[in-house]
């Protein structure tokens, strides 16, 4: 199953992009779409609602978050992409992920 990303949806690198700080894991949102959604522009602000990074992303950059409903505070986060885990003080979470 694959859901076309959205305007506004949440993401989660996949890899790190060194050149503008962000590390894979870094959680961000999708804020405009570019060439058919082939690419993304994705913004990435910190707890305290602060951006920290703002750049176009290719798709295969990207994991969209999906929250299942009825998920309780420990919510069931369920990813289409590649395993990872990552930590950060930013918006960056350790994460399973699967197909």
């Amino acid at each position: 199953m694959t859901k076309k990303p959205q305007l506004f949806d949440t993401v989660a690198l996949l890899q790190n992009v060194p050149d503008e700080g962000l590390e894979r894991g870094n959680i961000g949102a999708i804020v405009e779409i570019y060439e058919n959604g082939e690419a993304f522009e994705v913004e990435f602000v910190d707890t305290n609602g602060r951006t920290y990074g703002l750049l176009p992303l290719r798709a295969d950059q990207l994991v969209i978050w999906i929250i299942r409903k009825g998920a309780s505070l420990g919510a069931k986060l369920v990813f289409y992409s590649k395993s990872g885990s990552v930590s950060r003080n930013r918006a960056t979470f350790t994460f399973m992920i699967g197909f």
